[in-house]
């Protein structure tokens, strides 16, 4: 038998008075967090818009591949990622979302086939963007909570490359 269950949402504070400003995100709950399992669900919410813009997703990512983070924001600036790369290829593509663990953080990296970015540079902070990048906003206010950063470039076979980058400091520390 199947089992269902339902991921909350990052809820967000009313909108602030400042225009191209999100509201500031809670501090975020730590506990172990398995990247292998929430790209996986991550993935399989978003199966539907796959399957109709023809997009093939591919994980790459250790199944032992753990980081101590806050699991719920976590999984929505991944599905910020994922839907932005969803958006850039409205005709089909590839979206090749990788995990791996470096020196001292642990990385996640959603890449897609799309057209790419006009100007990586500004993608988090050029406010003639629009409504249509704030969650770009919102998955960096994530990244910097956990200690983090998230840069976007343009990939050398075209599309376009969004990594996440996080401390694993604490998960040593913690073990």
């Amino acid at each position: 038998m199947r089992k269902s269950y339902r991921h909350p949402t990052l809820r967000l504070s009313p909108l602030t008075t400042e225009p191209n400003r999100l509201p500031p995100i809670p501090s975020p709950r730590l506990t172990s967090v398995d990247i292998f399992r929430l790209i996986g669900d991550v993935v399989a919410q978003l199966a539907l818009p796959l399957a109709q813009k023809k997009i093939t997703a591919i994980i790459d990512v250790p199944a032992d591949l753990f980081l101590l983070a806050d699991d719920q924001m976590l999984r929505t600036a991944l599905q910020h990622l994922a839907n932005n790369a969803i958006e850039a290829m409205p005709s089909g593509g590839e979206i090749v979302i990788t995990g791996v663990r470096c020196h001292n953080s642990v990385e996640i990296e959603v890449a897609d086939s799309g057209p790419g970015f006009t100007d990586p540079s500004s993608v988090f902070s050029d406010p003639t963007l629009g409504e249509e990048h704030s969650g770009l906003s919102l998955v960096r206010q994530v990244a910097e909570s956990h200690g983090g950063h998230i840069t976007a470039l343009n990939c050398s076979e075209g599309g376009a490359a969004l990594t996440i980058c996080l401390p694993s400091r604490a998960m040593r520390a913690a073990a």
